[in-house]
């Protein structure tokens, strides 16, 4: 009886944790397939600037496959002045991704409702893929770079992860624009 009963203890404990319910999300794909095309190709050195009106839980990212062990490092950072001054700071996610598949998803402490800039880098064995056709929220609603330059050639097969509230008003993306810096 003694040796049964921390076993049934470790099985109660182990049914609680792995039925509990986690955080429940609603999606936001940034782009959709192309109907007439392959859905994605590969971009490298990318950047997304972005603003959402609500809470960020994670991101569902799409990746290429080209090596073997694929990995990639994903940073967060708030967006400042510009886009080398937001890029100068510590981010406020960082994250190595390694193992990857085709589709990770990456859930983090949920930052608050911003402007901020998701940075793609060190990929190694595998590229972040992009669409041609961008959703209708992802329409002026975020910029996307490569190398530091505006990138105008589709846009990052990325969903963005919103923690389900009770509130009506569904959260979103809204138009990215960095803050006005008056000259004095």
């Amino acid at each position: 009886m003694k040796k049964i009963l921390p076993l049934v203890l470790c099985l109660l404990l182990c049914f609680t944790a792995c039925s509990s319910k986690g955080t429940e999300f609603l999606s936001l794909d940034l782009a959709r397939p192309d109907p007439n095309t392959d859905a994605s190709i590969p971009s490298e050195q990318v950047t997304v600037a972005f603003s959402t009106d609500a809470s960020l839980g994670g991101v569902e990212l799409t990746f290429r496959l080209t090596g073997d062990n694929p990995e990639a490092e994903v940073a967060i950072y708030r967006a400042q002045v510009d886009y080398q001054t937001s890029l100068s700071e510590k981010p406020v996610r960082k994250e190595r991704l390694s193992d990857l598949t085709e589709k990770i998803l990456w859930q983090f402490k949920t930052l608050p409702a911003g402007d901020y800039l998701i940075v793609f880098s060190n990929l190694n064995g595998a590229t972040l893929m992009r669409s041609i056709v961008p959703s209708d929220e992802a329409n002026g609603k975020i910029l996307t770079y490569k190398n530091g330059e505006i990138m105008t050639d589709g846009t990052p097969v990325i969903t963005f992860l919103f923690p389900k509230t009770n509130e009506d008003s569904q959260p979103g993306l809204v138009t990215f624009a960095y803050p006005v810096v008056e000259e004095e």
